[in-house]
Parts: C-alpha cells; structure tokens; sequence
C-alpha cells in the first residue's frame, strides 16, 4: 500500500458492463485492469486494486451508466501509543 498524505489524490476505480463483459477502469477510463465474464469479479478486483491505491473508491455502474455502489478505501488512522 502507498504512504497517503493529506495531499494524496483520490483514484477512483469504475466496474462497468461494455459488450457483455464487465470492465474495471481507472479514473477517466483510459486504463482497463481486467474484462470479466461477471459483475463480481469486476468488483472483486477493483476493491482489491483500490486497498492497494488509498485515497480510493470504486464506482460500480449498471449498463445504462447510473452508479449503483460506492465503495470508499481509506488509509487507517494512525494510533498513537
């Protein structure tokens, strides 16, 4: 997992049905991780991709483009002893 500063930007992973295969995109969509055969494979990967990029999310989306589900990856606060 990367060091998140305050500063650290927010990546944010899409899940989205294209041509009858689900797809995991990053941001703007200019970069697909994986084409799946189901939704909850896309899903899965895009949580385990976005606990690796925190500040993160995933934005799942129906095939008409409207996002059903969020899911927020956050850095845990540090403890102090």
């Amino acid at each position: 997992m990367e060091n998140a500063t305050p500063d650290t930007p927010k990546t944010t992973y899409h899940v989205l049905l294209e041509n009858e295969r689900w797809h995991v995109t990053v941001d703007d969509g200019g970069r697909r991780w994986g084409d799946f055969a189901s939704k909850e494979d896309a899903v899965r990967e895009a949580r385990m991709l976005a606990d690796t990029t925190m500040p993160s999310e995933v934005l799942v989306h129906d095939p008409d483009g409207t996002v059903v589900n969020e899911y927020r990856h956050r850095p845990k606060p540090a403890r102090h002893k």
